[in-house]
């Protein structure tokens, strides 16, 4: 099975109300921004699409924390 390059969310007022929400505030570091509530809502509307449990999801969202707080301070030495 292919993985598709284009997503149809169909939630596109969501979508929108985070853009609007984002387009407005200046972007923070990259793990830090995992923890805003925009960052939370996208990757609900991401998860959802795909289908993910909630186990899956907190596992993925921890193993992205993880690896970019390894890049982040290997950046740094």
């Amino acid at each position: 099975k292919q993985f598709p390059i284009y997503f149809e969310f169909e939630r596109f007022a969501e979508i929108s109300a985070i853009y609007n929400q984002l387009r407005h505030r200046e972007a923070k570091e990259t793990v830090e921004e995992l923890d805003t509530p925009e960052h939370r809502k996208i990757d609900n509307i991401v998860f959802d699409y795909l289908g993910i449990s909630s186990e899956a999801r907190i596992r993925v969202t921890d193993v992205l924390r993880r690896k970019l707080q390894e890049r982040y301070n290997k950046s740094k030495t």
